[in-house]
């Protein structure tokens, strides 16, 4: 919807089955899929943004944002809420993002933001999803309050899934 409000045209395509190092995570859930256009501004985002080169994905390769760490804590707050609201869950005590490349990046910008109980957690030796005290997270707050998804209500209102 974002992307449509800006004129690119983007769907959802079929979702891809769980498969590699998903597989290796305690629920295997399958992966969501969506094809856009090609614009110059969306390879500005990947090249110059995330850092990303010709043919990587953020499922398979490292962020290369350094420069993230230098911009205004809102900036950052937003950035992290916007990762959490597209990979993120919601635990009895802790929240999750799952980014298997990239657990050590988010685990590092949520303690840059104070989030002092921000950690990575290991699955069979792969850095698989970055954890946060669930009452912290609420401080922030990790889900977008604006969103206003299902996830940010699970998370603020106690509630597991």
């Amino acid at each position: 919807m974002c992307v449509n409000c800006f004129g690119f045209e983007m769907e959802r395509k079929l979702d891809k089955r769980p498969s590699g190092v998903q597989l290796l995570g305690r629920q295997p859930t399958p992966a969501f899929r969506w094809i856009s256009e090609r614009s110059p501004l969306f390879a500005w985002m990947f090249s110059v943004g995330l850092g990303l080169h010709w043919g990587e994905t953020t499922t398979g390769n490292q962020l290369r944002m350094e420069w993230i760490f230098e911009t205004p804590r809102q900036f950052r707050i937003r950035f992290a809420q916007g990762a959490s609201d597209s990979d993120g869950t919601v635990r009895p005590s802790e929240v999750e993002i799952i980014s298997v490349p990239n657990a050590e990046f988010f685990a590092r910008l949520l303690q840059g933001l104070g989030m002092s109980t921000a950690h990575v957690v290991r699955e069979r030796g792969i850095l698989l999803r970055t954890r946060v005290n669930r009452k912290q997270a609420m401080t922030l707050p990790l889900f977008n309050e604006y969103v206003n998804s299902y996830r940010y209500h699970r998370m603020m209102n106690g509630k597991t899934g």
